[in-house]
């Protein structure tokens, strides 16, 4: 009925448990190794140095920009200004304080992912 004969090489249960053991020695001989590996791994995914850094530093242009926008406001409650200009100057500040911030809660996020 057919034509071919199959020329896979069969295995007996003999083979199969000295293959098992051999691969399991194995392993066990190098299960420190394994695991220093295993260790080093987990502790580079869960570094978040430098996600922290940079929150750190982002955090503090944030607040010298608050800063900056009370020194914008008492200067125009104080010092007459050109309204138009002024309201150009705060629409900039404010849209790169913005800007930082949709940075750093990206950052934030990205580091409870970890």
């Amino acid at each position: 009925m057919f034509k071919y004969k199959c020329k896979t090489p069969n295995l007996d249960e003999i083979e199969v448990k000295s293959m098992f053991l051999k691969a399991y020695n194995e392993m066990i001989m190098s299960k420190y190794s394994l695991i220093a590996n295993l260790v080093e791994t987990i502790n580079k995914a869960l570094d978040t140095t430098s996600l922290d850094k940079k929150i750190e530093a982002l955090t503090n242009e944030l607040n010298d920009m608050n800063k900056e926008f009370e020194l914008l406001v008492k200067m125009n409650t104080t010092t007459q200004q050109d309204q138009t200009i002024w309201r150009k100057k705060y629409a900039e500040l404010e849209n790169i304080y913005k800007n930082k911030e949709v940075e750093l809660n990206s950052l934030i996020e990205k580091k409870n992912e970890v």
